[in-house]
C-alpha cells in the first residue's frame, strides 16, 4: 500500500516506540500488507491497535477490557482472559476468524507470550506473515526460533537504537 501525504502526517500524530510499536515496523506494515487484507493483533496496544484499525480489518484479543478502547468499523475485538499465563484457548477457538494476511505478536502483557507456540495450531500461519515485537527480549526470541523451526523464514528485522525491536517472519 502506498502511503498519502495525508496518512504520513496521521501517522505523524501517534506515539512511536516506548511500550507500543515503533515507527519502522509500521512503515514496514504500510509498505507491505494491502489495505484490503485482515490483520490479527495478539495483545491490543494504543499505539498499534489505533495504527491497524485506521487502515486494515483488525481483530485484535486482549485479555483487559479496558485496553479494547478503540471504536471504530475496522477492529473487531477478541476478549480472552488469561487462563495458566495465555489467552483463554476456548475462547480463541471460538473467535478467532479463519482468515488473515498477518499476525502481529505483542502479548499478552503480564502471560506467558512462549506460549502462542504452543498453541500454534489455533493459527493459520502457513501463507501469513508474522511480526513479532519486542525481540530485544529472550522471550520474544525464541519465539522467531520456534517459528523458523515451523518452516517460516525471518524475511525483515527491525532494529531502534541498534537492538532488534521486530521480526517479521513468512
Amino acid at each position: 500500500m502506498k502511503i498519502t501525504k495525508l496518512q504520513k502526517e496521521t501517522m505523524d500524530e501517534f506515539v512511536w516506540g516506548g511500550s507500543g510499536m515503533v515507527r519502522e515496523a509500521a512503515d514496514w506494515i504500510i509498505e507491505n500488507i494491502k489495505s484490503d487484507e485482515i490483520i490479527l493483533e495478539i495483545g491490543a496496544g494504543l499505539t498499534s491497535t489505533k495504527f491497524l484499525s485506521k487502515y486494515w480489518k483488525t481483530y485484535s484479543v486482549e485479555q483487559d477490557k479496558r485496553w479494547m478502547a478503540i471504536a471504530n468499523d475496522k477492529i473487531n475485538y477478541i476478549h480472552a482472559p488469561l487462563v495458566d499465563g495465555w489467552y483463554d484457548v476456548n475462547v480463541l477457538q471460538q473467535q478467532l476468524p479463519t482468515k488473515y494476511s498477518m499476525i502481529l505478536i505483542d502479548g499478552p502483557v503480564y502471560g506467558d507470550r512462549e506460549k502462542i507456540i504452543d498453541n500454534i495450531d489455533l493459527f493459520n500461519i502457513k501463507d501469513t506473515v508474522i511480526v513479532v515485537d519486542d525481540t530485544y527480549r529472550e522471550k520474544e526470541r525464541n519465539i522467531v526460533n520456534e517459528l523458523f523451526k515451523l518452516g517460516k523464514n525471518i524475511i525483515f528485522e527491525g532494529t531502534e537504537g541498534g537492538s532488534p525491536q521486530f521480526t517479521v517472519l513468512k
